[in-house]
């Protein structure tokens, strides 16, 4: 769609996956596409699965280790990041907790089957 990139310049988050942020940057690489992405006027994150996610505003960029859990369905986990990381943010917390508890909430939400039965309470929250 022509207008899919004036799109994504007006966006304050953009929330990508591996294979979102290859796929419309447009690169060959997960190196390249990080590197378009680092180059976007806004906040981008990508989410690296088991590698953790990636926070990029300009030069700037932040890395988070993903949380460690026995995986039993990956349904709605980025649903879930996206989520955790709203949380995080409304509330005020620093860039590293947002990222901690996105990668908190996508974790554990992979625990049970299914997309909504494994999301975390408050209470398991870092």
């Amino acid at each position: 769609d022509p207008g899919f990139a004036g799109l994504l310049d007006v966006l304050d988050f953009l929330f990508l996956n591996e294979q979102e942020a290859l796929l419309y940057s447009r690169e060959d690489s997960m190196a390249a596409a990080l590197r378009h992405w680092q180059r976007h006027p806004r906040n981008v994150l990508v989410k690296l699965g088991a590698r953790g996610c990636v926070w990029m505003h300009g030069r700037r960029s932040l890395k988070a280790r993903a949380l460690r859990v026995r995986v039993a369905d990956t349904t709605g986990a980025g649903d879930a990041f996206n989520g955790g990381f709203l949380y995080a943010l409304l509330r005020r917390k620093t860039q590293e907790e947002c990222l901690r508890i996105a990668n908190c909430v996508g974790g554990l939400s992979t625990r049970m089957p299914g997309g909504i039965d494994a999301l975390p309470g408050k209470d398991e929250l870092p």
